[in-house]
């Protein structure tokens, strides 16, 4: 009699014949093989499983979430994205997978997303391995959130869109993120703002504020802390010449700058030209305001 082949050469072996995504073909035959062998092809299938359309996240759902499963199938869960099924009614689903996705390292909910305040705020309970997420506005839904986010610690990277969150549940997100982007928020203050990236000043790498129309001060004064900022982008209609005062004079070394859609002038491309601000790569597109010869100058001046 044959001895086994080991574990690990079975899995390599498995591996190579499903392909790096688990979408080969034989990957249905290779589940037939052996309950390791299923286990295997699952732990790649489900890890980035992408939902196309509504049919396939209701059988998804069911799935995962079904009772004395063969296999533990939401721990093999890394990734969700409901973007493509977010004009369905989805939060009912959305409620059970997230209870049972230990593993999951990233969500995206999308925008609008129709998941309710119920299960963004059992997401920050359950999901305590969560790396990544997205939060879009919420349908029907007028008030402001209150939520804690402060027991997802291994949270790094947070995108939110539209959500009307109060300025304790924004603050209440853990102090390691390194990467931030907030957009749409009309309910932030500039206070708020302030104390978030004071929070954060160690550890933030890339921001983003977009369209954030109730900060009104300088936001020179809010980014001085983040020593160790690399990427910065500021778009919207309240991003203007008084709004960037002093950006250009922080002692900072940026690898992007991105003043996209703003309402900013030569003034601030001079003031860039003349600064202490270093960039290697700058984007200044869709800015109405600015001239082309003034770009050109900056060009010239800065070799960018």
């Amino acid at each position: 009699m044959l001895p086994p082949i080991p574990y690990d050469l079975q899995q390599v072996i498995c591996e190579i014949a499903i392909g790096p995504r688990g979408n080969d073909p034989f990957a249905f035959k290779a589940m037939r093989v052996s309950k390791l062998w299923a286990h295997f092809v699952c732990s790649v299938l489900y890890r980035n499983y992408r939902i196309n359309d509504y049919l396939q996240f209701v059988g998804f759902v069911k799935t995962i979430t079904s009772d004395g499963p063969t296999l533990p199938y939401g721990s093999y869960i890394h990734s969700v994205d409901l973007t493509s099924v977010n004009r369905y009614g989805i939060d009912m689903r959305a409620h059970k997978l997230i209870r049972h996705c230990p593993n999951l390292l990233s969500v995206t909910l999308g925008h609008p997303t129709s998941v309710k305040p119920n299960t963004v705020k059992m997401m920050a309970k359950y999901c305590k391995k969560l790396h990544t997420l997205q939060i879009g506005g919420m349908e029907s839904f007028p008030f402001m959130l209150e939520c804690d986010f402060s027991k997802l610690v291994s949270l790094r990277s947070v995108d939110i869109f539209t959500t009307p969150l109060t300025g304790a549940s924004l603050n209440s997100l853990p102090p390691n993120l390194e990467q931030v982007r907030l957009a749409r928020l009309d309910g932030l203050e500039d206070a708020d703002l302030a104390t978030f990236i004071e929070s954060r000043k160690d550890t933030i790498k890339a921001l983003r504020i977009d369209g954030c129309t109730r900060f009104k001060g300088r936001i020179a004064d809010v980014l001085r802390p983040l020593a160790r900022l690399e990427r910065l982008e500021l778009a919207g209609s309240n991003m203007d010449d008084k709004r960037m005062e002093g950006l250009c004079d922080l002692p900072f070394t940026l690898e992007c700058l991105h003043l996209c859609n703003t309402l900013i002038t030569d003034q601030t491309i001079l003031a860039l030209a003349a600064g202490r601000l270093k960039v290697h790569h700058l984007d200044i597109s869709n800015n109405p305001l600015l001239t082309d010869d003034c770009v050109k100058s900056l060009l010239m001046q800065r070799h960018l």
